[in-house]
């Protein structure tokens, strides 16, 4: 266990520390961007797995091209997800500690999601799944379940070898984590805390129900999403594209965004991140 300062930094640093020039990262597509800038920046190449509502807005880990795979050193996941709010599927995790077994991939887990749930949901940690702690790390943020957004106070857990590797990178990079922030994450995660994470919760669920509720007087098809505080909409017939905010009407032609405001990148198949 490593404490770190903000996910973001953490997912940059493993690419600095498992990433050679000629290497691949797989990266969701749509996903935060340092999925894509992180391997960039360190001389190797993301290649993007299509997050498509057909599949759950999971990777087709059977459409990855073989000779990819053998080259990919690194694959970023993020469930619950940003931007589409899609939870793992039964089954899915499983299928990932297989695939990263069979070629020598360390998964990168981005749990920044998992304390944000409704209607009864409890977000899984991908070390709960067997194995998965012979292939990946996970990433877990205080930022948005517990209202440090901007404190940058998170924590990489996983891999015992992984972890060593990325703190020899990182103790060269900075000095840690300042005391106190980790004494606020303390006190965050601590029982006493936990009634205010649910009122925060129970502030999303109104934001969510009101949000899907005006997308449907408006025509808009859209599934409540069990976690996260996005809500990815399909777009309406006729619109068009005008990033980097959403915007329908019953008054005028709707028009909708197709960049996620998280993601920096069009996204697949029409929908809109709200």
């Amino acid at each position: 266990m490593i404490p770190a300062i903000g996910a973001k930094e953490a997912i940059f640093n493993l690419n600095l520390a498992f990433l050679d020039p000629g290497d691949y990262a797989l990266a969701a597509d749509p996903g935060y961007p340092v999925y894509t800038s992180g391997p960039w920046l360190a001389g190797a190449e993301p290649v993007l797995m299509a997050l498509q509502p057909e599949h759950g807005f999971v990777p087709d880990l059977g459409a990855i091209d073989e000779d990819i795979a053998r080259r990919a050193r690194l694959m970023f996941l993020n469930y619950p997800n940003n931007p589409t709010g899609a939870v793992v599927p039964e089954g899915f995790f499983e299928r990932v500690v297989e695939f990263a077994r069979a070629y020598d991939i360390l998964v990168v887990h981005d749990n920044a999601y998992s304390e944000i749930v409704f209607d009864g949901y409890r977000a899984p940690s991908f070390l709960a799944t067997p194995g998965a702690k012979d292939v990946g790390i996970e990433v877990f943020s205080l930022s948005k379940g517990y209202n440090m957004t901007g404190w940058r106070c998170a924590v990489l857990v996983g891999n015992a070898e992984a972890l060593e590797i990325y703190w020899r990178l990182k103790s060269n990079i900075d000095s840690g984590l300042f005391e106190a922030i980790q004494l606020a994450g303390i006190a965050a995660l601590s029982p006493e805390a936990d009634a205010e994470v649910a009122s925060m919760n129970e502030l999303y669920l109104r934001r969510r129900d009101l949000v899907c509720d005006g997308l449907r007087e408006i025509g808009v098809d859209v599934r409540p999403p069990h976690s996260t505080i996005y809500v990815w909409a399909p777009c309406p017939r006729g619109s068009r594209a005008r990033p980097p905010i959403a915007s329908t009407s019953s008054r005028r032609r709707p028009w909708c965004s197709r960049r996620g405001p998280s993601t920096g990148r069009p996204a697949r198949g029409g929908f809109a991140s709200l």
